[in-house]
């Protein structure tokens, strides 16, 4: 009687378990990996070809990833030559047939926000070993008229949970609107009229600038180039650091960190910008908003 209790309980206490852990299971069992691709476009100069005739220069980088249920993220940037400013884009769907590729983005900066859809098409064309040429249709060139653009870049397949590709594609739109921050001095806090604006992407740098000068003077403007965003985290802590230049001045070059303030509720940040024509480091808070953007 005893063995047959002892051994029922041992088959109950094997059960509940089995049940206990089946959860997990089960969780893992559900997490879906998605195919998809990336379209990925160097920062290169590109001729805009205007629908009503006309062409203008521009600088233009891009990186895309298509999922295979039309979510999309990343985007793209263009700089018309004679333009204070990029045009930065953030793609928010897109679908795929055959070599065409749709996608629907909105501009973040500069603002209002304007909605546009762009189509890439891969074209035979002589590229690079492993390259791929891309036209891009549907660009808006500054007087608002639609232009198309060919540029060579590369296709990559990519795969995974929608946790690890949103680990792996850091695609961050940074905007610290024009303001007057304090740097300190050797002897005084000096006061500098500071603005930056840029969309940094996972491989192919950051677009945009920087302005900085005194306080009731002239500002400078450094274009970025190189770029890299990164966080441990899942973004709760994070830096961002770059590399601009003066378009105007040979060789003056900067490199600039920003980090995100130790006091979660602070919507300044924290900036540390060293250059050839600076004396020594700037260090200062500046009010910023930084969105990184996810599959969701």
């Amino acid at each position: 009687m005893k063995q047959n209790y002892v051994r029922a309980l041992i088959v109950c206490t094997a059960f509940s378990l089995l049940l206990l852990k089946s959860p997990s299971v089960a969780t893992a069992q559900h997490v879906r990996v998605f195919d998809g691709l990336c379209q990925i476009i160097p920062r290169q100069t590109v001729a805009l070809q205007k629908s009503v005739g006309g062409v203008s220069s521009a600088e233009f980088l891009s990186e895309i990833i298509l999922l295979d249920d039309g979510r999309a993220n990343g985007g793209f940037g263009v700089w018309e030559t004679g333009n204070p400013t990029p045009d930065l884009y953030r793609v928010v769907s897109g679908k795929r047939r055959g070599p065409y590729f749709t996608f629907n983005a909105v501009r973040l900066s500069p603002q209002p926000a304007l909605e546009i859809t762009i189509t890439l098409q891969q074209i035979e064309g002589l590229t690079p070993a492993g390259s791929v040429r891309f036209l891009v249709n549907g660009i808006n060139t500054a007087d608002g008229t639609p232009a198309t653009l060919i540029a060579n870049g590369r296709s990559e397949k990519v795969a995974g949970s929608v946790s690890v590709l949103n680990a792996a594609f850091t695609f961050v739109h940074i905007n610290a609107p024009p303001q007057t921050v304090e740097i300190p001095s050797a002897t005084d806090l000096v006061l500098e009229n500071f603005s930056t604006v840029a969309l940094v992407f996972p491989t192919v740098g950051a677009m945009g600038l920087v302005k900085m000068g005194p306080s009731g003077g002239q500002s400078t403007d450094h274009f970025y180039g190189t770029g890299i965003y990164k966080s441990s985290d899942s973004g709760r802590t994070w830096m961002f650091a770059a590399t601009a230049e003066n378009p105007l001045i040979p060789g003056d070059e900067i490199m600039i960190m920003i980090r995100p303030h130790p006091d979660p509720s602070e919507p300044c940040r924290i900036y540390d910008i060293a250059g050839t024509q600076f004396p020594s480091v700037k260090h200062f808070e500046a009010e910023t908003d930084v969105t990184s953007f996810k599959f969701e």
